[in-house]
């Protein structure tokens, strides 16, 4: 079943015009199946936290994308609402300090060592990572198992690390999202999709598997009938390709 909402413009319209609390609520109401669809295809990220937390504060942001909307747009309110709605989720998740930063930065590690190291499908990659890093293969294989717990990753997360690097700026200051900012998005949304598009068919079957499908790597390894640190190899090389794509496309 469709998760689509549709509210009557009229609503919009007295809202816009009265801004009265009961009508905000009314709309508000309306959307709440897209928050929890939201948490709840985000649910393999947030173990540690309590999923009626997470439902909390994606309402609040809720209320918050009612209040900003600007129904004259031609933008879907859905479509408004789910990034917001997504992207301060993840940084609730991440002000939980949910993940620790120990094994964030082993993490961190691993992947790095899968793309420098540039094993082929025959050698003994977690063998030849512990090495590279001086660690047992055992805490390697105990790393991998952890990373799919928390590596979330989203458009706006890859977009905007991107645009950080090259230290671009916008300001947002009709809370909408100002028309340049818009325009890049969409430009962005699109250069992305070519990037992707140019990406090897195992690797866009990984992405697709797990930020579609939501499976974890172990999962994804068992149904490609490969290694799981396989997997963390060609995901954490396939997202740097797709970074570098993107600040290329910026200069």
């Amino acid at each position: 079943m469709s998760d689509s909402v549709v509210v009557d413009k009229e609503l919009w319209k007295c809202y816009s015009q009265t801004r009265d609390v009961k009508l905000r609520n009314e709309i508000v109401m309306k959307y709440t199946r897209l928050v929890k669809g939201l948490v709840f295809k985000m649910r393999g990220a947030y173990n540690d936290v309590e999923m009626e937390d997470v439902v909390n504060h994606g309402m609040m942001t809720l209320i918050d994308c009612v209040e900003r909307f600007d129904f004259t747009r031609e933008v879907k309110f859905e479509t408004f609402a789910s990034i917001r709605i997504r992207g301060n989720v993840i940084d609730y998740l991440r002000q939980q300090d949910w993940v620790p930063r120990r094994l964030r930065r082993e993490a961190k590690q691993v992947e790095k060592a899968f793309v420098d190291l540039k094993c082929s499908e025959t050698e003994n990659l977690e063998g030849k990572v512990a090495e590279y890093l001086g660690i047992t293969v055992e805490n390697v294989r105990k790393i991998i198992s952890e990373i799919s717990r928390f590596h979330i990753i989203s458009y706006e997360e890859l977009v905007y690390g991107a645009l950080e690097g090259n230290q671009v700026e916008f300001q947002d200051t009709t809370g909408f999202g100002s028309p340049d900012e818009e325009l890049l998005k969409k430009e962005f949304a699109q250069q992305l999709t070519e990037l992707i598009s140019k990406l090897l068919e195992r690797e866009k079957l990984i992405l697709a598997l797990y930020y579609s499908e939501r499976l974890k790597f172990k999962e994804i390894a068992n149904i490609l009938e490969v290694t799981e640190s396989r997997i963390c190899q060609i995901h954490g090389r396939t997202l740097k390709k797709l970074k570098e794509g993107l600040i290329v496309y910026l200069k």
